[in-house]
């Protein structure tokens, strides 16, 4: 009889190439990206935290169905974090969830040249290098686009760097409210 286990390891970042390729390994790992939830797995999750039925698609709407965003959204909505409260119309409104978000999504900003880098990429369609060439100078803006770029929620799109929705949504509403 052999013993079987599953080790489960999960990151922000894909794991590295070594990972991948080393021959202990390789036939071993899978790679499964976790990706936002929809429809039914966003009401079982909703219900389970005890947010009304006729809440879940505002809910679903708001978040994305973006997993920790829904837990966040759901303790508010429920009472967890000061009483219940009614839906809000944008994350701006819901600071409790906001912070939350904020602080995993924005995993650490070592200055303010990146915040306003970060703040570029949430307000302009596709934050391009010549776009950071003209806010931050020939010298700083290829560090500024690298350190963009290698932010787990920014994808390389076709002209640049654009955040995932979710990301944009939380770091325009953290504008708004500073």
């Amino acid at each position: 009889v052999g013993v079987w286990a599953i080790v489960v390891v999960a990151g922000r970042q894909a794991p590295q190439e070594a990972w991948r390729t080393d021959p202990a390994w390789a036939d071993l790992l899978e790679v499964v990206p976790v990706r936002n939830l929809a429809g039914t797995e966003v009401r079982e999750l909703l219900a389970a935290a005890g947010v009304p039925a006729d809440q879940h698609a505002a809910a679903e709407q708001l978040t994305r169905g973006h997993a920790l965003a829904l837990v966040l959204l759901g303790d508010v909505l429920t009472g967890g974090a000061g009483g219940p409260r009614s839906m809000p119309a944008d994350l701006a409104d819901a600071p409790d969830v906001l912070a939350g978000l904020l602080g995993r999504i924005v995993d650490e900003v070592p200055d303010d040249e990146c915040r306003r880098a970060l703040d570029t990429l949430a307000l302009a369609r596709v934050t391009s290098r010549g776009l950071l060439r003209t806010l931050f100078g020939e010298d700083r803006a290829p560090a500024m686009f690298d350190w963009l770029a290698a932010r787990p929620f920014v994808e390389r799109v076709t002209g640049g760097l654009c955040p995932h929705e979710l990301a944009r949504d939380v770091l325009e509403g953290d504008l708004r409210r500073n």
